[in-house]
């Protein structure tokens, strides 16, 4: 009985070790994604920000004309909320940035959905770019 004992709690401890394997994999993922897409923003490279949005959740192309002459000059994460299944994370940032022919700095909270694609083994953007004023 107690070999039977010792290879049930071998097993278990291996099935929770494997599910923290998992999951820190999964949130080294989405970091190196989430930095990736921190980057392009700061660049103000709105066309790249928005190749890291799911092809199936975009509606419609961006007017990237009306991005023109704007400037990010803070991209700062402030919350990141993982699901339990480690398959979705909604995040939260604030973004400073100004209009070159205005020169006045603004703030903006911009609410992220981000979902694991399993076939692609990514995370996409399931939200939209942020709303300027």
């Amino acid at each position: 009985m107690s070999r039977f004992s010792f290879l049930m709690a071998a097993v278990v401890l291996f099935t929770v070790g494997c599910a923290t394997i998992k999951e820190k994999i999964s949130m080294a993922s989405f970091e190196k994604v989430s930095e990736a897409y921190k980057l392009v923003m700061l660049d103000s490279d709105f066309e790249s920000a928005h190749g890291f949005r799911d092809p199936k959740a975009v509606r419609e192309r961006p007017n990237f004309a009306a991005y023109k002459g704007l400037k990010i000059i803070e991209y700062e994460v402030k919350r990141v909320l993982m699901s339990d299944d480690k398959t979705e994370v909604n995040q939260t940032t604030e973004v400073k940035y100004y209009r070159i022919d205005s020169l006045v700095v603004r703030t903006t909270r911009y609410e992220q959905l981000w979902k694991y694609d399993d076939m692609k083994k990514t995370w996409l953007l399931q939200t939209g770019l942020p709303a300027f004023k």
